[in-house]
């Protein structure tokens, strides 16, 4: 898979249910779980809300428990995993709600990117880090407003693309 999904999966060991994305494989054990693995982000991340699954790539192997969440870099990058994840922030996504929680700025343009079909351009570095739970059923010149508030950035849309400025 590529991109975002959010799985609810019951217990069956006669039908496995496994989740791939390059190299990765998740075994499902009866679970809810959300998975993350873009191609443009810099690592995969698989996140347990409920029940178990087991996550491997090569040799690098993990069980995960609620509320932890594993991180697999890209092309032979770390496997760790983390604990006490922020569940809400994970799911954010499929509630209808970009959740940002000390987000760069090229984190927070990488998703506008993806839900608006737009391009973004830097035109400057923006060092501020982003706090917001936004609606996504706003229109993309609302949610920059938004972001704009803080007075650390500055946004200009020009068709499909938008410029992050000062």
């Amino acid at each position: 898979m590529t991109g975002e999904a959010y799985f609810e999966i019951a217990k069956n060991a006669n039908l496995p249910f496994i989740v791939q994305k390059g190299d990765m494989n998740i075994r499902v054990l009866g679970t809810h779980f959300n998975v993350k693995a873009y191609d443009d982000d810099e690592a995969m991340k698989a996140t347990l809300l409920e029940g178990k699954i087991a996550i491997s790539r090569g040799r690098d192997k993990g069980l995960l428990i609620p509320g932890q969440q594993a991180m697999v870099g890209k092309e032979g990058g770390n496997f760790k995993v983390v604990n006490n994840s922020d569940i809400e922030e994970v799911t954010a996504w499929k509630n209808g709600i970009f959740k940002f929680d000390d987000a760069d700025i090229e984190t927070v343009m990488r998703q506008l990117e993806r839900w608006y079909d737009v391009d973004v351009v830097f035109e400057t570095k923006v060092s501020q880090h982003f706090v917001a739970d936004i609606p996504k059923n706003e229109p993309l010149s609302e949610t920059l407003k938004l972001l704009e508030l803080t007075g650390q950035v500055h946004f200009e849309i020009q068709g499909k693309k938008v410029i992050v400025t000062r």
